[in-house]
């Protein structure tokens, strides 16, 4: 199993970062998943990345609204093995077999930064 960030992006306040986890075919049973994420590695903080999409595909895609106090200049990283069933069930497709939740981290990556501080300008005006 293996963990991707999306493309790269400095997330803002109230912006949504995006990341997947690709396993084989899955079905999602009950409460949905999360994966969890850390945002600076110098003190330890991290946060939970809630499931989104990907229900019977191999991409469960995982979203973090950014909001106080999420900050991380080195780039967020996608934490080893930290899938967490949140009260449901993974089941592959092919065998019916609960789902293997090892997963690969990925580190810190500056082309993923987060900022809650960083509002967006009004665009419209």
């Amino acid at each position: 199993m293996s963990a991707k960030l999306s493309n790269p992006q400095t997330a803002r306040h109230r912006k949504v970062f995006k990341g997947r986890y690709l396993p084989s075919v899955v079905v999602i049973l009950g409460s949905l998943p999360r994966l969890k994420i850390g945002m600076d590695s110098a003190d330890g903080s991290t946060t939970w990345a809630e499931y989104s999409h990907g229900n019977g595909t191999t991409s469960l895609r995982f979203n973090h609204w950014v909001v106080e106090p999420d900050i991380s200049s080195e780039g967020i990283a996608v934490l080893e093995d930290t899938l967490e069933l949140n009260g449901g069930t993974l089941k592959s497709t092919a065998t019916k077999d609960d789902a293997d939740l090892s997963h690969d981290g990925v580190g810190h990556n500056a082309n993923h930064k987060v900022d809650w501080t960083v509002h967006y300008k009004d665009w419209w005006h």
